[in-house]
């Protein structure tokens, strides 16, 4: 007769093991073909992961690197065109400035319609300065100190004509800010690009304001992404030529401009590189070998960059490929170890089977005890668990808030403590121009420096607002304009100011509107009658503020008021960006008083965090 502990375990393998193995397998196999199954979905999703990420570094470098050099030029070429005969030197000094804080750019200059040329260069052993004087036919002359002093020579181009250059060129054609196609410099043949922008007086166009970078500086943007698959990136400029590769660039044709002819290397528009849209993962061909390949478009100011990214399908799926089959061997292995216990641990089986009969005797024994203490002592213990729960949450809670308070308080100090640095550093340069001022005799370098100095208070007023307010994004208009006003009561203008609006601005449009007062108080200063005071306003309106001044001039007066308000380069490149404008409305029974008044639009105010009436 058979034992009936191996009878038991007998059943136990026949009912309950062997079922369990064969559904294991089953799954294991059912695993195994989804997971091949959804390899190409995997290596999609994984290839869009990555290439997004090295779009949105490239995207944030190529700002950081292209930004500067655009807002350079826009400066340089204000200042040539309100200063068109400025001192050679002090061009130089102004450059100097410029190439000195930013790194990253090699050359600084600004070419004339009459065939003018001023430059400062950085090259590996120092810094030279280049100045070519008018005419049509000229050499360009580099020497090492800004005086331009003979003996200081250091190297002269023959024919060199600003005029007919890549950047001068491009920027007159595009009558806007505008990158040029990549050029060789004629100075050291480096590969480069420059941002140039035109210099205008009035509607008339008398030159080209330049800052160039050289092209190495895209490729240390590529060459610093670091990623753990072979990602290959190409940068292109809007014309197709390639500015940055990385890896460096191997000699295969898809790496040219696009509109080459067949035959010279270069890639036709029939090329897998151009067969696809942007934003859109393409499963391609490049150089023999499947790859992922997606287009990014990166816009910077008014130039579109192309950004191609490419990741070899191979990279995706070998690491899924491996896992899957170390997953197969690992739950082989296991089902074996299983197998193997259970075939010799039989005895040890019918004897947790026996167990398991006893505790279930005992679970109806208990199913006698009142149900009321069972649930009353399971509801007890819960109750704890859940006060506890409770006690850590709150406790962590807690110390979660005192953190962030304390990293807030850390952040409001840092930022007061940068406008009170800015706006000590600022009054610094007011001291300094007023000290430079007056030895000058009165004309117009003394009332530009006077219009200078008093911009620069009104910026400084500005970053102490800040600094003193409670709030950190916002500054109210109304005192500010009441500060201003204040300003230039102590200069002798005789001006009542009446605000019937207290409006809040953000911190970065306040700046614009206390720098269009001051231009207008400074020229009112100038113009209107000292003997009749004149009055500001500022009201609410349907659609946003109006600031309202009211003078008194004399005919001729009034006539050289409005042009210099309406032609300053001040006003019209301020007032389009903040959506303002600009009305002029003479009294009919008093020519001589004229209204000026300043329309603010309630998209200004969009950004405030604090807004009153």
């Amino acid at each position: 007769m058979s034992h009936p502990h191996s009878s038991r375990s007998a059943r136990l393998i026949d009912r309950i093991l062997i079922p369990v193995i064969v559904a294991s397998i089953g799954a294991l196999a059912a695993g195994g073909l989804l997971m091949y199954l959804s390899l190409p979905q995997i290596a999609h999703t994984t290839a869009e992961k990555y290439l997004t990420a090295i779009e949105r570094a490239v995207t944030s470098e190529l700002h950081a690197l292209l930004d500067p050099p655009a807002d350079l030029a826009l400066i340089n070429a204000h200042i040539i065109s309100l200063h068109p005969s400025l001192p050679t030197e002090k061009i130089h000094a102004l450059f100097l400035k410029e190439i000195e804080s930013h790194p990253e750019i090699s050359i600084v200059a600004a070419g004339m319609e009459d065939g003018t040329y001023v430059e400062v260069q950085r090259l590996p052993q120092g810094i030279r300065y280049g100045y070519r004087p008018a005419g049509r036919e000229g050499d360009l002359t580099f020497f090492s100190t800004p005086s331009l002093s003979p003996g200081t020579e250091l190297q002269r181009v023959a024919g060199y004509d600003p005029r007919t250059r890549p950047w001068y060129t491009a920027a007159l054609d595009a009558g806007t800010m505008i990158w040029s196609p990549p050029y060789r410099l004629a100075s050291s043949d480096a590969p480069a690009m420059a941002v140039s922008t035109p210099i205008r007086v009035g509607d008339r166009t008398i030159g080209v304001s330049t800052v160039t970078i050289e092209l190495l500086h895209f490729s240390r943007i590529l060459e610093t992404l670091t990623t753990p698959l072979d990602i290959r990136c190409y940068l292109f400029d809007d014309s197709h030529h390639l500015l940055a590769a990385a890896p460096a660039p191997p000699p295969y044709r898809l790496l040219t401009p696009l509109d080459s002819r067949e035959g010279s290397g270069t890639p036709s528009r029939d090329d897998p590189l151009t067969r696809h849209h942007p934003e859109t993962i393409t499963l391609t061909e490049l150089d023999g070998i499947p790859v992922y390949l997606q287009e990014h478009i990166l816009t910077s100011r008014s130039t579109t960059f192309h950004l191609l990214t490419a990741v070899p399908r191979d990279s995706l799926t070998a690491p899924f490929r491996r896992a899957q089959l170390a997953a197969l061997l690992t739950i082989l292995l296991l089902m074996a170890v299983v197998v193997m216990i259970a075939l010799f641990s039989s005895r040890n089986i019918a004897r947790h089977f026996d167990l398991l009969t006893h505790h279930t005797r005992v679970l109806r024994l208990q199913e006698a005890i009142p149900a009321d203490l069972l649930t009353l002592s399971q509801r007890t213990d819960e109750l704890g668990e859940i006060s506890r729960a409770l006690i850590d949450l709150k406790q962590r809670l807690d110390q979660q808030h005192e953190e962030v308070l304390q990293h807030l308080a850390a952040r409001e100090l840092l930022l007061k403590e940068i406008d009170h640095r800015v706006k000590n550093n600022l009054q610094t340069m007011v001291s300094i121009l007023t000290l430079e001022m007056e030895p000058l005799p009165s004309g117009r370098v003394k009332d530009t420096l006077h219009l200078i100095r008093q911009l620069l208070h009104t910026i400084a007023l500005v970053h102490d607002m800040a600094y003193t307010q409670p709030s950190l994004t916002s500054i109210d208009l109304a005192q500010l304009f009441d500060h201003i006003v204040s300003l230039y009561r102590t200069t002798g203008l005789s001006l009542s100011y009446h605000p019937s609006a207290s409006p809040h601005v953000p911190l970065a449009s306040a700046i614009p509107y206390g720098i269009l007062l001051s231009y207008f108080l400074e020229a009112l200063r100038s113009y209107a009658s000292p003997s009749s005071p004149s009055t500001l306003e500022l009201r609410a309106h349907e659609e946003g503020y109006i600031l309202t001044m009211r003078a008194v001039f004399s005919p001729s007066r009034a006539e050289e008021f409005e042009k210099r308000i309406l032609g300053s380069l001040l006003v019209k490149g301020l007032l389009p960006q903040l959506g303002g404008q600009v009305v002029f409305t003479h009294t009919p029974l008093s020519p001589r008083k004229v209204e000026l008044e300043t329309r603010i639009p309630l998209s200004a105010f969009e950004w405030s965090t604090d807004t009153s009436h």
